[in-house]
């Protein structure tokens, strides 16, 4: 197995600062700061564009700021690149010269680390994709797994890698690993771009591991909350 890399709780700050962006927009703030006359044609203007404001006395555009998460970058786009070039020259010295392997992405956040990893790759690779489904819409896992999207392709006397982005609980992979089995693959592998192994409740151990890092909620690199911040090129620890 390769050797992991461990990340600490460093990283940089990249948070919004509300009432600076306010000011960008030359609006004062929930103070004012401005002649009345424009206050309420700010105010109306806010009103057009987001709804009713909810706490009297703010703005529309200050309550929508308000509401935005900060984030702490965890892991940056270079590290996971620098990381994943180290992954694909681990995984060729495993495999025999020419014989293809089935990456099987687990959907949806594994996408973006499949396709830079099979670019990282010099064996052919074949491309699946698996859904499976854990979280729903909160940052816990339900403990619940449903298969949401079978693999389109028959995998017996195949060479299989299931490629996920965290592996934590390792419920969803127990499960996976089981069905995958059943279909008798020539061998079956997991790399898996983050690991929090102190969330296991299940014995699954990944035979290629990007980085461990610690029990934090992150987003970002395919990860999601409620489906956003997948886009975010950094992992990122995602703030209240």
């Amino acid at each position: 197995m390769a050797d992991d890399q461990r990340i600490g709780e460093g990283g940089h700050v990249a948070q919004i600062q509300r009432q600076d962006v306010l000011c960008l927009f030359g609006f004062g703030g929930m103070d004012g700061g401005e002649p009345k006359r424009v206050e309420l044609l700010r105010y109306c203007l806010l009103e057009k564009l987001f709804g009713p404001c909810q706490d009297k006395g703010y703005s529309c555009w200050y309550c929508t700021i308000s509401l935005m998460p900060s984030f702490r970058v965890l892991l940056s786009a270079e590290q996971i690149q620098k990381r994943i070039a180290e992954l694909g020259a681990e995984i060729d010295r495993d495999y025999p010269v020419g014989e293809p392997i089935y990456l099987i992405a687990v959907l949806k956040g594994a996408f973006i680390f499949m396709a830079d990893l099979a670019r990282a790759m010099k064996t052919p690779a074949r491309i699946e994709f698996i859904g499976i489904s854990s979280y729903g819409k909160g940052k816990t896992t339900s403990g619940q797994v449903q298969l949401t999207k079978d693999l389109d392709a028959p995998i017996e006397g195949h060479h299989v890698i299931i490629v996920e982005d965290i592996l934590d609980t390792g419920i969803t992979l127990n499960y996976l690993t089981t069905l995958m089995a059943q279909r008798k693959p020539k061998s079956l592998r997991i790399v898996t771009l983050l690991d929090k192994p102190e969330r296991r409740q299940s014995p699954v151990k990944a035979n290629y591991i990007g980085f461990t890092i610690p029990d934090e909620f992150v987003v970002g690199y395919g990860l999601d909350y409620a489906e956003d911040y997948r886009n975010l090129k950094d992992v990122c620890v995602m703030g209240e």
